[in-house]
Parts: structure tokens; C-alpha cells; sequence
């Protein structure tokens, strides 16, 4: 039996997500810049609205049916065949909900006038999410000179929507015989644009906004925007550890009395200890550090759903023209300090090749959010006699060195892929500043970091258990962990620390957030202390000597290793997929651990 579809289709933040959140009683993410949709979102049409089964089509973003981008193709590639996301639909959809924002007409309506074209009935679905309540527009007349009907709708009244469905599902037919010719819906992209503006200025009308100040004269100001910037920015970073603090000392509370706990109340002996030390203790030194992830998505939360994004990535458009990139790899790049996985993905929306291949092979070099537990460490170790605010500091230098470091690499790349220094020719849709929704932020930043815990805890308890297990096995003086430690030791010495520290950074490149885990496991063990593991490691020493291990220059050096290093199996294989074999990841992960290495090891000798 033939599946029914229907299909939204708009530019960015148009307001096909939320429309296709309340159509589907779904909960996908919505965030206010190009590329928050790089793949199609598929549901059903809630019951609510009809019994008949009808499949709805989220798709990515676009500003014209002739594509710029890999986002985009994956709109068009949708129209041409719907197949590929919905089994056994039509070769084309049953009905399209062209969905435009009500704010951006005179831009959006070309895609009104290419849909007029194609052979697939079109509803015109005008959103007004954003809109100033003055601001409305002529339907009847809209719907003449688009030929589409049309309807408005908005979140706030929910009748719209029920209005605009229980008058379109019936329009459904099948469209087997209709087949999509995008090439002669195109046209002459000049004369459509000019035809949109007409009509936008025709049928939109607005009244006179009462005085304001508008925010945006400070937002956009050519000299006191990059100001502001910057301090969001080390907002941004500083506020990850600062009021992550309490919370994280809470968690660690709770862990430390429960291992306590547990090695009073429990019997002595090897399955006490393995629960305690190995199991409890490797994933505690792991969650403890979970705060520190959740404020860091509530912070781009806030940026992402107050409009801030867009805005930043029009500020550093012009700096990153002169490494080869523009304003379109910022929301990657910083996407990127949250998870490398997502932030490549979203780099689809680049529309060149080059900038695209440089944009992926520097995301890696962004701190994301594994990298936290082991800065919160190395931070902590650091400044232990020191308040908070400079650890804080200190981490929004990581992030702006780690900046500095991808600015560099990316204008080697563009030198070498042939990218010439030139204005930038970066366009992208400014979103109305508003209060975001402060429940949808956590709620977001909840399941996010639920999410980051969930897919990480298995890897942390399996290295956790084999770490344990090595440290104590065949006996603990004469361990096979002791073999292991002391072999790869010698690698490691030039970063000023020992074979202990050696395995852990091995097992962290599978997972960096391991690391921390690692460090419990070990330590805990060949400490032969149960006290917390900043204590124990504060006062460990090299094996063999009474060197301090954890100096300033051997936890300087562990950092920038960190910072630089390639330590993620999930991050290379997505960047196999996004630039389609393996020689470029392959490439970018040896250079980036042996320049790694290279730099730690100089940082030590220079500082110790």
C-alpha cells in the first residue's frame, strides 16, 4: 500500500521544525541558524489531527532549489525522490508545506515562484513565529499572485495548524505519474527574486512599530559588536567551570561516602575492592564532571534560542576570510566545543568544497565536551591553593589557544587546497532576538548530557573493569598493569610523566573523558589509598623516585597533548563519512598526534 506523504520545505529557521514538532508530537531540535538540520526528520501525523495515516518529511533548510550545499541537495534529493526516507511512498511527495517566515518574505518568496513550477501540489504555509505582533500579511491577495494556497500559522494558536491540516490531508493523491523536473522550475534566479520583493511589499503589511531601542545597533555595531562578542565568549567558557563547582563537589561528595560506605559495610576482599576502587570509583571520577557538560549546553542553548548564533557568525565572518573560511563555519566550529559528531555534520551547510574540507579537518582541535573531565582535573590539580576564577580563566585560555591553534592550521590548509584570501560572500538569515524558552533549554541540556553520560558509561566501566583487573592480576606487586606501565613508559617520559599516566592516555583514545577513569582505577590501586583522587594524585610520584608526577609543566604539557591530540574513534569515523574515504582523516589524526606529542614535549622542557 502506497504511503501518503507530506513534506516541509522552507529556508532556515523558517519555522518547519516547530511545525513539524507539533504535526508529529515530536521533539526535535530547534535552534535559529542554518544547518541545525542536516538529514530529514520523519514521523507521523499525530492522531489528533487525522485517522488517516499520513507521513510527515522534515527536511534541511534551502534558499533556492538550485543548491550551494550537501544540506540542501539532501531537500532536493527528497523532492526528486521521497523513496529514499519513506519506504514504499511515491517517487515524489503527495503534498509540500512550503513554509516561509512572515519577517523574511521579500528573501523567501523565490522558492514560492519555483514551486509554482513543479508538478507537486504546494500549500504556501506562512509563519509567524517571530514576527512583531504589527506585522501581518494579505493572505487572499498572497495566495493570487503566489497561485498556491495559503494559509498562516503560529505557535501560539494552535487552531491555525488544526485549521491548516483539516483542510489540506484531503487533498492528498497520488503522484506516482508526476515526475519533478528541477531544472525548469530554476528559471532566471534574478527575475524570480525580483518578484518576490514585489510581492512581498504588496501583500505584507506593517504598522508602526512603537520606539524601542533596538538591541541589534550593539549587536551588529561595526566597533562595539566584537566587544560584546568577546565577552559572551568568555562568559561562555568561564561559566562552565565556575558554576559547575558547587554541583561537581555535591557528586563528589556522594560518591566518595558511597565507596566509603561500602568498603565498611561490605566484607574485605577482592570483590569488595574490584566494586569500590575499580567499578564505582573509575565511573564516579567520570560522572563527577558531568555539571561541567550540562552548563555547557545550557550556554549554547541560550545562544541558539535568543538568535546570538547568527548574529556571532556575521561578526567573525570577516576575520575567518582571512584563514579561507567565513561566517558559515562558525556555527561548526563552535558547535564543535560542545561534540565534533554534530558540529561536522552541521559543515554540510558550507557551500565550497575547499572551505568545507578545511572547516572538517580543524573541528577536531575545538574542545568539546569529552575534553572537560580531563581539563576539570588537570585545572584542579593546578590551581588546588587557588579559588575557582583561575581555573576558570584558565579554561577560557584553553579554549582561546585552541582557537588560535585551528586559525593557524586553517590557513596552512587553505594555502595548500588553494584558497585565496578574498572578501567573504557569506550570507545567512538573522532571526528576531527574543527570550528563549528557559524550559526547553534545560530540558535540552538534560537529555544532551543524558545522552553524553549514557553513551560514555559503558566505555568507562569496560576500561574501568580490564584496567582493574590488569592493576591486580597475577599478583598486585608483579601485575600485568606494572608490565604494561613500565614498557611504554620511556614514550612518555618527555611529557614529564610516568607509564601509569602512559596507559591512561593509550585507553583515552578511545574515549577521551576515559582518562579521568583511567587515572581512578590506576591510582587508587597502586596508591593502595582510598582517599579521593585529586589527593592521591596531588601527592603520586614518578614510579620508582620521589619526583613529584603532576608538576606545573607535566600537567601543562597533558593539556596541550589533549588539546591537539586526535582521541576519538566516533569523531574519525564521521569524518570518513563527511569527506568520503579514509586517507583525509587518516592524515588528520597522525598529524595531529605527533604535533600533539611534539609540542607537550617541548612545553615540559621549556618549563621544568
Amino acid at each position: 500500500m502506497t504511503t501518503n506523504t507530506i513534506v516541509l520545505v522552507g529556508p532556515p529557521n523558517s519555522g518547519k521544525t516547530t511545525l513539524f514538532n507539533i504535526l508529529t508530537n515530536s521533539k526535535h531540535k530547534i535552534v535559529n541558524y542554518p544547518g541545525s538540520t542536516v538529514e530529514c526528520g520523519v514521523g507521523q501525523l499525530a492522531s489528533s489531527f487525522t485517522d488517516n495515516a499520513i507521513t510527515v518529511v522534515d527536511t534541511p533548510g534551502i534558499s533556492s532549489l538550485k543548491t550551494h550545499s550537501a544540506d540542501e541537495e539532501v531537500t532536493v534529493n527528497t523532492l526528486l525522490n521521497i523513496e529514499k526516507v519513506v519506504p514504499n511512498a511515491c517517487p515524489n511527495p503527495n503534498l509540500i508545506y512550503l513554509v516561509l517566515d512572515i519577517t523574511q518574505l521579500e528573501r523567501q518568496l523565490i522558492l514560492a515562484k519555483q514551486f509554482q513550477r513543479l508538478n507537486i501540489p504546494t500549500i504556501l504555509v506562512i509563519s509567524k513565529q517571530d514576527a512583531p505582533e504589527q506585522m501581518d500579511v494579505n493572505l487572499g491577495t498572497l495566495s493570487q499572485l503566489t497561485q498556491l494556497v495559503t494559509f498562516s500559522i503560529s505557535q501560539d494558536a494552535p487552531e491555525r495548524i488544526a485549521h491548516l491540516v483539516s483542510n489540506t490531508v484531503n487533498t492528498l493523491e497520488d503522484t506516482d505519474a508526476c515526475r519533478v523536473d528541477i531544472v525548469s522550475a530554476i528559471g532566471d534566479v534574478v527575475e524570480d527574486y525580483n518578484w518576490a520583493e514585489q510581492v512581498a511589499r504588496t501583500t505584507c503589511k506593517t504598522a508602526a512599530p512603537s520606539p524601542r531601542f533596538d538591541l541589534d545597533r550593539l549587536l551588529l555595531h561595526p566597533i562595539f559588536a566584537p566587544f560584546v562578542f568577546f565577552g559572551i565568549m568568555w562568559f561562555f567558557f568561564w561559566s562552565i567551570f565556575y558554576f559547575a563547582a558547587p554541583f561537581m563537589d555535591l557528586i563528589d561528595g556522594g560518591f566518595a561516602s558511597t565507596m566509603e560506605w561500602l568498603s565498611n559495610t561490605l566484607p574485605s576482599g577482592l570483590i569488595t575492592e574490584f566494586l569500590v576502587d575499580g567499578l564505582i570509583g573509575g565511573i564516579g571520577a567520570a560522572v563527577v564532571f558531568a555539571p561541567q557538560i550540562f552548563i555547557l549546553f545550557i550556554v549554547v542553548g541560550l545562544m541558539e534560542g535568543s538568535g546570538y548564533l547568527a548574529r556571532g557568525a556575521v561578526i567573525v565572518d570577516k576575520p575567518l576570510s582571512l584563514i579561507g573560511l567565513s561566517g558559515k563555519s562558525f556555527v561548526p566550529l563552535l558547535s564543535g566545543c560542545a561534540c565534533a559528531i554534530p558540529a561536522m555534520m552541521a559543515a554540510r551547510t558550507i557551500p565550497t568544497k575547499k572551505e568545507r574540507f578545511v572547516t572538517l579537518f580543524i573541528i577536531p582541535l575545538m574542545s568539546c565536551s569529552a575534553r572537560l573531565p580531563v581539563y576539570g582535573l588537570l585545572l584542579t590539580l593546578l590551581f588546588s591553593n587557588s579559588s575557582s576564577v583561575m581555573a576558570g580563566f584558565s579554561l577560557t585560555l584553553i579554549y582561546a589557544t585552541s582557537i588560535i591553534i585551528a586559525s593557524i592550521t586553517a590557513a596552512i590548509l587553505a594555502r595548500i587546497v588553494g584558497i585565496q584570501k578574498q572578501d567573504s560572500h557569506f550570507d545567512i538569515e538573522i532571526p528576531r532576538l527574543h527570550v528563549p524558552s528557559l524550559k526547553n533549554i534545560l530540558l535540552s541540556a538534560w537529555d544532551s548530557t543524558y545522552s553524553f553520560v549514557k553513551n560514555a558509561g559503558p566505555i568507562i566501566m569496560v576500561v574501568a573493569i580490564v584496567l582493574w583487573l590488569l592493576s591486580r592480576f597475577p599478583t598486585e606487586d608483579h601485575s600485568y598493569m606494572v608490565m604494561i606501565s613500565e614498557f611504554i613508559g620511556p614514550i612518555w617520559e618527555p611529557l614529564g610523566v610516568d607509564g601509569r599516566v602512559g596507559v591512561a592516555l593509550l585507553v583515552s583514545f578511545a574515549a577521551r573523558e576515559v582518562f579521568v577513569s583511567a587515572l581512578a582505577v590506576m591510582f587508587a590501586v597502586s596508591e593502595e589509598n582510598t582517599t579521593g583522587l585529586l589527593e592521591v594524585l596531588s601527592n603520586a610520584t614518578v614510579q620508582g623516585t620521589s619526583t613529584p608526577l603532576f608538576t606545573t609543566a607535566s600537567i601543562i604539557s597533558l593539556i596541550l597533548f589533549f588539546m591537539i591530540s586526535m582521541q576519538c574513534m566516533a569523531t574519525l569515523a564521521i569524518a570518513k563519512k563527511e569527506m568520503g574515504d579514509w586517507k583525509n582523516p587518516t592524515v588528520m589524526t597522525i598529524c595531529y598526534i605527533v604535533f600533539a606529542y611534539v609540542l607537550s614535549a617541548a612545553a615540559h622542557f621549556l618549563l621544568s
